[in-house]
C-alpha cells in the first residue's frame, strides 16, 4: 500500500505544479513581447521553474525506488531526464539574463521549449496516475471487509484521488483555452472514461448506491455529467474561435466543480462510514 500513497503523492505533488506553471509561462510569455515583465520577474519566474524541476527528480528517485513496475519505471525514468532538461533550459535564461541577451525573442524561445517539455511531463504523469488509480481500483474489489488500516487508507485514498482528478481536468481544460494543450471534445465529454465515472458505474458503485440510503445520487450524477458536457462544449467552443462563450462557459465549469467537490467530501464521510462498519 505503500506504494500507492507514494505513487499518489508523486503525482499530487508535481503533476499539479508542473500544470500550474505550465500556464504560468504560457502567460509570461506573452508579456515578455512589450517588456511588460522586468528581468526580476523573469529571473524569480525561472528560479520558480528551476526548482520544481529539482523536486521532479527528487520525487521521481523515490517513486523509482519503491516500484518494482518496469513499465513505471520506465516511465519515471523519462520523466527525470525531461526533469534535467527544464534545469537546463533555466539555466540558459539565468546566463543568457546575466550577460545581458535580454530580447524578448530569446527568452520566448527558452520559455517555448519549458512548455513543451512541462507538457511532455504532464502526459507521463497522467499515465502514471492513470495506472495508480486502476491498480487501487482492482485492489479494492479484490478486498472482503474493510477492517484493516491499509484497506481504510486505500478507501480514504480513493476519495481524494477523485477531488484531485476533477482539479486536473479543470488544470487539463484551462490549457486548452490557453492554447498549451489540444483535448478532444468527445474524449472529455465521456464521463464514464473518468475515474469518478469508472467507480460510480462499476459494480462496487453500483452495490455502494444500493447500501447507502441518505444521499442524492440522482443530483450527485446530473452534477457530474454536468461536468463533463460543460467541458466538452468548452473545447469546441475555442476550437471555434467563440471566446465569450468560452469565458462564460468555464466559468460555469468552476461553480459546477465545486459543488461536485462538496458531493464529494459527503460522498466520501458515507463510504467510509460505511466501511467502518
Amino acid at each position: 500500500m505503500n506504494k500507492f500513497d507514494e505513487i499518489f503523492k508523486l503525482v499530487d505533488s508535481v503533476n499539479e505544479k508542473i500544470k500550474f506553471q505550465n500556464l504560468k509561462v504560457a502567460q509570461t510569455s506573452i508579456v515578455v513581447d512589450d517588456f511588460g515583465l522586468t528581468i526580476g520577474e523573469i529571473s524569480r519566474l525561472t528560479s520558480n521553474i528551476n526548482n520544481i524541476a529539482k523536486e521532479i527528480k527528487s520525487e521521481v528517485e523515490k517513486g523509482q525506488e519503491i516500484t518494482n513496475d518496469p513499465q513505471l519505471k520506465e516511465i519515471l525514468a523519462e520523466v527525470f531526464n525531461l526533469g534535467d532538461k527544464i534545469n537546463n533550459l533555466a539555466l540558459d535564461i539565468a546566463t543568457n539574463i546575466e550577460k545581458g541577451v535580454k530580447t524578448s525573442e530569446t527568452i520566448n524561445k527558452a520559455f517555448e521549449e519549458i512548455n513543451q517539455v512541462s507538457s511532455e511531463i504532464s502526459q507521463l504523469m497522467d499515465k502514471i496516475s492513470e495506472n495508480t488509480y486502476e491498480t487501487l481500483l482492482i485492489s479494492s474489489y479484490m478486498k472482503t471487509i474493510a477492517t484493516t488500516v491499509k484497506t481504510r487508507k486505500m478507501e480514504e485514498i480513493l476519495f481524494d484521488l477523485f477531488e484531485k482528478d476533477v482539479d486536473r481536468y479543470i488544470l487539463r481544460l484551462q490549457a486548452h483555452i490557453k492554447g498549451i494543450d489540444r483535448l478532444d471534445p468527445e474524449r472529455w465529454g465521456d464521463y464514464q472514461a473518468f475515474p469518478i465515472g469508472k467507480w460510480y458505474y462499476s459494480e462496487e458503485g453500483e452495490k455502494f448506491k444500493q447500501l447507502v440510503k441518505d444521499f442524492d445520487f440522482r443530483e450527485f450524477e446530473e452534477t457530474y455529467k454536468t461536468l463533463h458536457n460543460i467541458g466538452k462544449e468548452l473545447i469546441i467552443a475555442y476550437n471555434m474561435e467563440d471566446f465569450l462563450k468560452v469565458e462564460k462557459l468555464f466559468q460555469q465549469l468552476k461553480t459546477i466543480s465545486r459543488r461536485l467537490k462538496l458531493y464529494l467530501e459527503d460522498l466520501k464521510d458515507k463510504y467510509l462510514e460505511y466501511y467502518s462498519k
